[in-house]
């Protein structure tokens, strides 16, 4: 059988909050392999499916990225048979992890994740549905912590001598959670944070915006996979009093 482009469909779709923490997902899920399976922004990957006929992909965005519990236009686009019923799409990395499964006539055929490497802070956690950038914000995110490596994270928030400071754990996508002191809009405050010889760049609440002072540095290309388990729920930050006269 001769290799074939077919128009094939892909859907951009948001999913419940278990998926997108990557819940229960293993890799190479069936039918459904992405190769490689991370890499920093700009660079490419491929999603293979085995599939008798053309597949149906879908792709959810996780983290910060777009299209937060909302179901984006259908949108057409090429695949290519590369072998006998392995078709293929290839992508280009954004700044976020992707999801990606598919659909063999009606069937589900597994999915898989690609990991984005592009260490960045943001304000979770993720919504379930209907996207907001403020209401129920409660956490800070980090993402792409270099394997092994134990996140600092601090708090300051305007107005106040003390500093909420969290060590937590990082998943085996090097990625982590803290609880804010208060839900973003009812303080003003800024977050650092680092893990290994990634340093974040700031964010910054105030009670109406946030905002990222500069992009995120890293001395190593080091892959952010480990064996570290993650934390039952999000690390709460410990208040730390500062000097007294500091004013954040």
């Amino acid at each position: 059988m001769g290799l074939r482009a077919r128009r094939a469909v892909v859907v951009s779709l948001a999913i419940g909050a278990a998926v997108l923490g990557g819940a229960g997902l293993a890799r190479a899920d069936g039918g459904v392999r992405i190769s490689p399976a991370s890499g920093p922004e700009g660079s490419s990957y491929d999603i293979d499916v085995d599939c008798a006929t053309p597949p149906a992909l879908a792709n959810a965005h996780t983290q910060d990225g777009p299209d937060q519990g909302t179901i984006a236009a259908f949108v057409p686009d090429d695949v290519t048979e590369v072998a006998p019923s392995t078709w293929r799409v290839t992508r280009q990395a954004g700044t976020t992890d992707e999801i990606w499964w598919a659909e063999c006539d009606g069937t589900n055929v597994g999915q898989d994740r690609f990991d984005a490497e592009s260490p960045h802070l943001w304000f979770g956690p993720r919504p379930f549905c209907c996207f907001s950038p403020l209401v129920g914000r409660t956490t800070v995110e980090g993402t792409d912590c270099p394997a092994g490596t134990t996140p600092t994270v601090e708090v300051l928030v305007d107005g106040l001598d003390i500093i909420y400071v969290s060590q937590p754990s990082i998943d085996e996508h090097g990625d982590w959670t803290v609880e804010l002191p208060k839900p973003v809009g009812d303080l003003a405050m800024t977050v650092r944070a680092s893990c290994g010889d990634v340093t974040y760049a700031e964010l910054r609440a105030t009670t109406t915006s946030t905002s990222s002072t500069s992009s995120s540095t890293s001395s190593s290309t080091t892959s952010s996979t480990t064996t570290s388990t993650p934390a039952a729920g999000p690390s709460p930050a410990t208040p730390v009093r500062t000097e007294p006269g500091y004013t954040g």
